[in-house]
């Protein structure tokens, strides 16, 4: 995935649920995007 596709992909996740009042952490990010849950949170591509 490149790293505008992942970025929309995380603002829409945070804009929903900054919506419902729900936080995220690094974790559940990944996870959203289909990484493991070993992979360290860097592996977020700088976009």
């Amino acid at each position: 995935m490149r790293s505008k596709d992942q970025a929309k992909e995380i603002y829409a996740l945070c804009a929903r649920n900054a919506k419902a009042g729900n936080t995220l952490t690094y974790s559940e990010v990944l996870k959203y995007l289909g990484y493991s849950n070993r992979v360290a949170g860097h592996v977020i591509r700088m976009g």
